[in-house]
């Protein structure tokens, strides 16, 4: 097998990439709550609504995801 050439067709991936800027008005891990909520099916509106109510809580904001359901 030939060595590496550029151009190969293979992308090179930087050592150390920057970090993606994010234009959201929520921290990281209120971010990272509303995405959980998304991922168990809520909509971002309810999820963001729910995590908002329950200061920011997970767990709570589950449970009155479910309870509401």
């Amino acid at each position: 097998m030939p060595p590496y050439e550029p151009g190969d067709g293979f992308t090179e991936q930087p050592s150390n990439p920057e970090p993606v800027p994010s234009d959201s008005i929520y921290s990281q891990s209120q971010q990272l709550a509303i995405e959980e909520l998304k991922g168990m099916g809520f909509d971002e509106k309810m999820a963001v609504d729910a995590l908002q109510k329950n200061s920011w809580q997970l767990d709570l904001a589950t449970n009155f995801l479910l309870d509401s359901a």
